[in-house]
C-alpha cells in the first residue's frame, strides 16, 4: 500500500505541498489499485491516519534532498527487471539461461546517471553497505543495478551511480553504495557513511556477485536448493519460519 502511494506522489514535476485530504485520496486510491481489504474495516481511518504521516515526512525529507540536488527527477517507478542469469558466467543478459526478474521501486536520474531507490518500512539489521553484500548474501541491489546499467528494464541503460536503500521509518537512505568519483548532482560524494566505491571497486563487487551467481544458478540446475539458512539465528526473525520445510524447524 504505502509503495503504491509514494508512486503516485513522486510523479514529475513532483510537488510538496499535499492536504491532508489529498494524501487520504491517494491512500484511498492506492488501496484500489492493491485491492487491499481488511478483516475489521473499522481499523481503517487509523491505519490511514498513520500513513498519512508517513507521507508528509516523506515529502518533507524529498522536498530538502532534491533542494540540496535540484538535478533529482524521479524516472522510474516499480520497474520490471526481465532478463536470464547465465549460469556460466553468472551475468544477467538479454536471450539465455535462468529467467530472472524483479520490480526495482524507484530510479531516480539527473539525466545522465541512475541511483536505485529500495524502499523498506524499518530497518532489520539487514539493510548492509556493499562491503557486507556477498557475506550476507544480499544480492538484490546489485542484481537490479547490472540489469539497469544493461538495459534490461524499461529505461535506457545506464550508468547506475548509487543503490540505496531508503527507510521510511526515520527517513533515511542508507547502506548500498555510492560512487565517490562521479560528482555530487544526486548524492554527497564524502560524508561519514561508509558506502562508498570507486569505479574499481564497484567493478571488484559484480565480479563477486557474477561468481556466486553462478554458483547458485549451477546448483538450482541440479535440483540443489533445500532450506539451508546461512545462519539458523536468521530463522528467529523470519516471518515464514512456521511454513518451512528445514529441519531443525521441525
Amino acid at each position: 500500500l504505502i509503495h503504491q502511494a509514494l508512486n503516485l506522489i513522486t510523479q514529475e514535476p513532483m510537488r510538496f505541498e499535499w492536504s491532508t485530504t489529498e494524501l487520504e485520496e491517494v491512500l484511498e486510491k492506492s488501496r484500489s489499485l492493491e485491492k487491499l481489504k481488511l478483516g475489521e474495516e473499522k481499523f481503517w481511518p487509523s491505519i490511514r491516519s498513520q500513513y498519512v504521516e508517513v507521507l508528509k515526512k516523506f515529502l518533507v525529507f524529498e522536498r530538502d534532498w532534491r533542494q540540496s540536488f535540484p538535478k533529482t527527477k524521479t524516472v522510474g517507478r516499480e520497474i520490471k527487471a526481465q532478463a536470464y542469469l547465465d549460469p556460466e558466467t553468472g551475468h544477467l543478459n538479454h536471450e539465455h539461461g535462468i529467467p530472472f526478474s524483479g520490480f526495482i521501486d524507484r530510479v531516480d536520474s539527473d539525466g545522465e546517471n541512475y541511483v536505485i531507490i529500495d524502499y523498506k518500512s524499518s530497518d532489520n539489521g539487514q539493510l548492509k553497505n556493499f562491503s557486507g553484500w556477498l557475506a550476507n548474501q544480499s544480492y538484490q541491489l546489485a542484481l537490479y543495478s547490472e540489469a539497469l546499467s544493461k538495459g534490461l528494464t524499461e529505461l535506457p541503460e545506464g550508468e547506475v551511480t548509487s543503490a540505496q536503500y531508503f527507510v521510511l521509518r526515520n527517513m533515511e537512505r542508507k547502506g548500498g553504495f555510492r560512487r565517490k568519483d562521479v560528482g555530487e548532482d544526486l548524492f554527497l560524494s564524502k560524508d561519514s557513511k561508509r558506502n562508498f566505491l570507486n569505479q574499481a571497486q564497484q567493478k571488484e563487487l559484480e565480479e563477486g556477485i557474477h561468481q556466486k551467481m553462478s554458483e547458485i544458478s549451477s546448483l538450482v540446475l541440479k535440483g540443489k536448493f533445500s532450506p539451508q539458512p546461512q545462519s539458523i539465528e536468521d530463522c528467529k526473525r523470519c516471518s515464514w519460519r512456521k511454513l518451512c520445510r528445514a529441519s531443525h524447524l521441525n
